[in-house]
Parts: structure tokens; C-alpha cells; sequence
């Protein structure tokens, strides 16, 4: 029987708030954003595989228009299980 691929438990303090600049979150809300983000890092080099965004959509909003940017958050959002919708 094959195994259905189940979205990873993701508990965000941060699910409902957006990140258009620092200003709105605390020096420790920061530096567990940034923890977060070397965490997911060592994760992937290491090869693991995660679905923390399974069935979730990311809306890709920038100022200026960036390729490259847009492509990162794209497979990034991909690798995560996720769909990333600019």
C-alpha cells in the first residue's frame, strides 16, 4: 500500500504576521527568525528532507523585481513541500 506524504507539524509563534520589515518584531523575535532560518540551512546541506509548508501557498510580494530572488523563494518554498505564488 502506498504511504500518503503528510505535512511535518509546523508550530509558528509568528503564523499570521507578515515580514515587510524588522521594525514590527523584537531583537529575540529576530534572532529566533534567524536561528530558525540557520536550522532550516544545516537541514538541507545535510540532505534531509522536510514538508513543513505541505499544502500551503506563500505569496511573493517584492518592491523591486528580482529573478533571482523570486526563483529562490520559489524552490525554496518547493523544497519545503510548499507552492510559492509570485
Amino acid at each position: 500500500m502506498p504511504s500518503t506524504i503528510q505535512a511535518e507539524p509546523f508550530a509558528s509563534p509568528f503564523k499570521g504576521r507578515s515580514l515587510l520589515t524588522w521594525v514590527d518584531y523584537t531583537p529575540e523575535e529576530i534572532l529566533q527568525i534567524l536561528d530558525y532560518a540557520f536550522l532550516v540551512k544545516k537541514q538541507a546541506h545535510a540532505g534531509e528532507v522536510h514538508q513543513r509548508f505541505l499544502g500551503k501557498t506563500i505569496a511573493l510580494i517584492f518592491e523591486k523585481s528580482s529573478t533571482r530572488t523570486r526563483n529562490s523563494s520559489q524552490i525554496a518554498a518547493r523544497d519545503e513541500g510548499g507552492d510559492a505564488e509570485y
